[in-house]
């Protein structure tokens, strides 16, 4: 093997090493539980499509003259799902978080 050809092969191991590296720093390298350590994004969804023990305590919680505005799954880095629901009761705006059991987590 020539030197120009050691020090391509040597560049690259190096590029290749440092890119394992930094993969490996922002958690690339990390299991949990069998899970990924990052988490898909939160996504929107319709009431239809959240586990019917969240659609009853959302329907709850707004009551029968509230307004639903949003709902969020929130997919976390653990493998835990929760849902955030904006609504607005009262004339009041609110933010729930629910358990997939329909127990509230959080209310702001």
């Amino acid at each position: 093997m020539t030197n120009s050809k050691k020090k391509v092969l040597a560049v690259v191991l190096l590029v290749a090493a440092g890119g394992m590296f930094i993969w490996y720093a922002m958690g690339g390298g990390q299991v949990e539980r069998g899970l990924p350590s990052v988490s898909p994004p939160d996504r929107n969804v319709a009431l239809k499509d959240v586990p019917q023990a969240v659609q009853d305590a959302i329907k709850k919680e707004v009551g029968p003259n509230g307004v639903i505005e949003d709902i969020k799954e929130d997919n976390h880095a653990d493998g835990r799902i929760t849902y955030e629901a904006d609504i607005v009761r009262a004339g009041k705006k609110e933010e729930i978080k629910i358990a997939p059991d329909g127990s509230i987590i959080e209310r702001e």
